[in-house]
């Protein structure tokens, strides 16, 4: 939410509320869903939120790999794969891995009937969106699809819960702390505004939490 909103600000010439209240706002939504889906909407809730999950990264993911003419219609095909995959996983779990041999063909013979008529130059990309897209099929929807499995455990709810707590609070401490303390570039070439203190403050934000997690409901889980 907080990136399409600041991209449609962006192309309205708009500055916009400043990106700490942005965050905040997108944090007291987003946990007010998070505990909603997880705590009382069961399965139904569990799999609504991996697709959210899975089809806003996969959008992201397009808008950064997909370059040629046709990346629009690329960018949608993963979409809806992305959607179908959580669709089926729905009514069919603990069926990822045929999910994943099926679409992982249909996406490569996709690619392969495509390539018909192109330059060479369009070729040797249309194969690297290939890979991209292969790698994104499997990281960027098939992995979000062990959270309803992580669920379905024993105090499945707890540690889907924990999971998000820590990627929370890792990005919300390294955010504060990289804006405070920030001196030493992480890796410029990627994120130029990614710190060394900020990375610290995450990794630390993120055990803080995990630690108060166990206290608090695995107690007797012992160490």
């Amino acid at each position: 939410y907080r990136i399409i909103h600041m991209k449609r600000l962006m192309k309205r010439g708009e500055s916009g509320p400043s990106e700490l209240s942005l965050r905040v706002a997108t944090a007291v939504i987003g946990v007010a869903v998070l505990i909603l889906l997880i705590l009382v909407g069961g399965w139904l809730g569990i799999c609504l939120l991996t697709a959210a999950i899975s089809l806003g990264m996969v959008d992201e993911f397009a808008h950064l790999v997909f370059k040629g003419e046709d990346r629009v219609l690329k960018r949608y095909i993963l979409l809806v794969i992305s959607w179908a995959v959580s669709f089926f996983n729905f009514f069919l779990p603990r069926s990822e891995y045929e999910l994943l041999i099926f679409f992982f063909l249909a996406l490569f013979i996709y690619f392969l009937k495509s390539a018909k008529g192109r330059s060479e130059r369009d070729l040797i990309q249309h194969f690297q969106e290939l890979q991209f897209s292969l790698f994104g099929l499997i990281y960027l929807v098939f992995v979000p699809l062990f959270l309803p499995r992580l669920q379905a455990m024993p105090f499945g709810q707890h540690w889907v819960m924990l999971f998000f707590l820590i990627v929370w609070a890792g990005d919300t401490l390294a955010y504060f702390v990289g804006k405070r303390y920030g001196r030493r570039k992480l890796y410029p070439d990627i994120s130029p505004k990614k710190s060394v203190e900020g990375g610290l403050g995450g990794l630390a934000g993120g055990v803080f939490v995990a630690l108060l997690y166990k206290l608090a409901f695995f107690a007797a889980l012992g160490r």
